[in-house]
């Protein structure tokens, strides 16, 4: 079976170690394990949530609805967004994904501080676009009206799509065209 070229250098992304893993490793019990960077919450779960899923319980073997209607609904109400305006994701990984991979091709260019979450690139390279990183730890840069980006000392020259990263970058220094972001507690 031959596969997409665009995935022949691609790295296998590496999650973080299960519990169990951890646990048989350093011996030590699980409950003194507490994951920082798999995105796991070490409270545990909601009492309101685990009450939500208990009471959804006896539907769990009819396919959910996919469009997330109501919950886009409900949110839109809340925040007085319109529901066409809201993405729904697995985590904001997936909706990152989304991002890249709705905007990102083979004639494209991403830049990226040389640290970074590994997911980036990895989407960024299933689309076939190519992959700009730094030797800087920060994301902080600059852009020059003649498509130079300095992050740092670094300067990488950017030929592609230059009018539209002015664009982009033009907004982002513009406060008031920032996407609105709001924090969303469920306590």
């Amino acid at each position: 079976m031959k596969f997409n070229k665009v995935l022949d250098g691609l790295k296998t992304y590496e999650a973080g170690k299960p519990i169990e893993l951890v646990v048989r490793e350093y011996g030590i019990k699980s409950e003194d394990v507490i994951k920082l960077a798999s995105n796991e919450n070490p409270r545990g779960c909601s009492p309101k949530v685990i009450k939500a899923l208990q009471d959804e319980a006896n539907r769990v073997h009819l396919y959910p609805d996919d469009s997330m209607y109501e919950l886009k609904d409900s949110l839109a109400k809340r925040f007085n967004v319109k529901s066409s305006n809201i993405i729904i994701g697995a985590g904001s990984d997936q909706v990152i994904d989304f991002a890249i991979k709705s905007k990102a091709n083979e004639n494209n260019s991403m830049l990226m501080a040389k640290t970074t979450f590994a997911m980036y690139e990895i989407y960024g390279r299933q689309t076939g676009t190519k992959i700009l990183k730094t030797n800087s730890h920060t994301h902080n840069f600059a852009v020059s009206s003649d498509g130079e980006i300095r992050i740092g000392n670094n300067m990488i020259k950017i030929k592609e799509n230059l009018e539209e990263i002015k664009r982009a970058y033009k907004e982002w220094k513009d406060k008031s065209k920032r996407a609105n972001v709001i924090k969303i507690s469920f306590e």
